[in-house]
């Protein structure tokens, strides 16, 4: 398993919403068989090692003070389709672990985008602007919070750093990212 990463330098660089990342692994085999399996093609034989693997990112970093789970949401659509949303399975046993409240009802994806696959770093952050947003009456959730935002791939980071984006304008105080993975490969 990876150090946890708390921020690289182009993070640090553009002032970034996300306050820490914690990434379980590099998205390498098996990964890039089983977190496709999970979230295209409805096989959940790996989630067990998948969870694991956002649990020791989370136990290999010091004590965090979270208040909240979020995971990453899809769109309503999106959902209908699949039937599911791959990060709560993801998170659940982080909430079982630690104890904390996991919310699917705060974070909403109040626009469908196009997939981020082949999209360059300049067309992801542009494909995500304004993709989220708080349901009504959720702000009073997030007013000062510490959230932990999981998520499944981090390629560019341009999906989480819009939901935080969002999540910071609603009050919330620090953002901590979980991922199973993180690719290698650039995307300029």
């Amino acid at each position: 398993m990876a150090e946890p990463v708390l921020a690289c330098g182009k993070c640090i660089a553009k002032n970034n919403p996300l306050d820490r990342s914690l990434i379980g692994c590099p998205y390498i085999s098996p990964l890039d068989r089983w977190l496709p399996q999970l979230k295209d093609q409805r096989n959940f034989s790996s989630a067990p090692a998948l969870q694991q693997l956002l649990v020791e990112a989370l136990c290999s970093s010091e004590p965090l003070n979270l208040d909240l789970i979020l995971p990453m949401p899809i769109h309503w659509t999106r959902r209908c389709r699949r039937g599911y949303n791959q990060t709560e399975i993801l998170a659940k046993p982080l909430a079982k672990i630690l104890g904390l409240p996991m919310r699917c009802d705060i974070l909403k994806r109040s626009r469908r985008v196009r997939s981020q696959r082949g999209l360059k770093a300049s067309e992801r952050l542009q494909n995500q602007r304004g993709s989220f947003s708080i349901s009504a009456h959720s702000e009073k959730y997030l007013i000062d919070k510490q959230v932990l935002l999981v998520e499944d791939i981090v390629t560019t980071g341009a999906t989480a750093t819009e939901a935080a984006r969002t999540l910071k304008v609603a009050g919330v105080r620090s953002v901590i990212l979980a991922a199973v993975a993180r690719t290698l490969e650039t995307h300029t």
